[in-house]
């Protein structure tokens, strides 16, 4: 049988609820809505056996990666880490090196709270800073102020673990306000972080500040600019929208990009399981009670995925062993000639400047 040895939590609060994000969230109002989280994931345990079971997979005794994500799990904060302890306690252990992140916003977390993730082995922190520019901040509709970041960053630099900060590129602003990317990123790494995850916002055209949006064109050089910026800082772009120091990629996320098994908890979490026929199964929780919705894969859909999971990550490919660019190798010649993708002997490796128009590559060889 096999065995499934990651697990995402899905939060589904915040303070406050973003006008531009999509991930399924309440805005966090009173104590009882965190009760009915905790029956809703006591429910699910069973459930989530039965699923695994019927695919031949079951949980391993410990283990490899935990992720809180959300919403906001920092505001789960005292109350969640006792929860969690008892919990996880009756059906699994941590394995020893275990990586246990946990999304923390500026704003939504205390020190009570922290401390007590770290008592129940939470070792790494993904912190949502966003935008630590204070006048364009307030064009984001994050629920955090300036100040609040930096305090974030110095608590986070006093501890001296393992975090990760998030910045959104492509950011809505009037035209009179320039961004200096570059005075927030060298401000950024002056806390020490080991990670940086890139992302370039995307809205829908109901978004309140889609006109004040700047043009893909842009976007991109801010893309790029900050692709210089962490190389020459020692940071590897290992994923189109992840740097790390040398040691600090994230583990439970390359599971996902790898197709491994990740079983998932809470409302519209979604976890995979690769299965023996060459297809999988993608799961997703429903929003209202603890019942599971299941799509299959077939190997075709499978093999379509593992195309686009190749080109999302830095490792070299061959493309002789992967389907739908083994009978198009011609089309790299003009890949190489755009600066999309790099050779080296029989390999190839995605350039930022190929992360950027990846959508359109994959569309060349279907």
């Amino acid at each position: 049988m096999n065995s499934v040895d990651s697990i995402y939590f899905h939060f589904p609060y915040c303070k406050h609820l973003c006008n531009y994000c999509d991930f399924f969230k309440y805005k966090l109002k009173n104590a009882d809505q965190i009760t009915n989280y905790h029956r809703y994931l006591e429910m699910s345990w069973p459930v989530q056996l039965e699923l695994l079971n019927g695919y031949d997979y079951q949980f391993a005794p410990k283990m490899q990666t935990l992720y809180w994500g959300g919403g906001t799990p920092s505001l789960w904060g005292k109350r969640g880490a006792e929860f969690f302890r008892e919990f996880y306690s009756q059906y699994f252990q941590l394995a020893q090196g275990a990586e246990f992140t946990v999304e923390l916003d500026p704003g939504a977390w205390d020190e009570q709270g922290f401390d007590a993730f770290l008592s129940i082995g939470v070792n790494r922190f993904s912190v949502g800073i966003q935008c630590l520019d204070p006048d364009i901040l307030p064009f984001v509709d994050r629920s955090h102020t300036y100040q609040e970041s930096l305090e974030t960053l110095q608590m986070m630099q006093r501890w001296g673990g393992n975090f990760s900060v998030d910045l959104m590129l492509g950011l809505a602003h009037p035209a009179q306000l320039t961004r200096n990317l570059k005075k927030e990123l060298d401000q950024i790494l002056s806390f020490d972080p080991q990670h940086i995850s890139l992302y370039i916002l995307s809205t829908r055209k109901n978004y309140p500040l889609y006109d004040l949006l700047p043009v893909d064109e842009y976007s991109a050089e801010e893309y790029l600019q900050v692709h210089q910026q962490l190389e020459k800082a020692g940071f590897v772009h290992y994923e189109v929208s992840n740097y790390a120091r040398p040691g600090y990629q994230s583990v439970h996320n390359k599971k996902y990009w790898q197709q491994k098994a990740v079983a998932a908890f809470g409302p519209t979490a979604s976890g995979f399981l690769p299965l023996a026929s060459g297809g999988g199964l993608r799961y997703q929780w429903k929003v209202s009670a603890a019942e599971i919705k299941e799509e299959l894969l077939d190997s075709e859909q499978m093999k379509l995925e593992s195309l686009y999971l190749t080109l999302r990550q830095a490792e070299k490919f061959n493309p002789r062993q992967i389907a739908y660019l083994r009978e198009n190798e011609h089309i790299f010649a003009g890949w190489i000639e755009a600066g999309h993708v790099k050779k080296e002997g029989n390999l190839y490796q995605m350039s930022p400047e190929g992360w950027l128009v990846m959508d359109s590559l994959v569309g060349q060889v279907l």
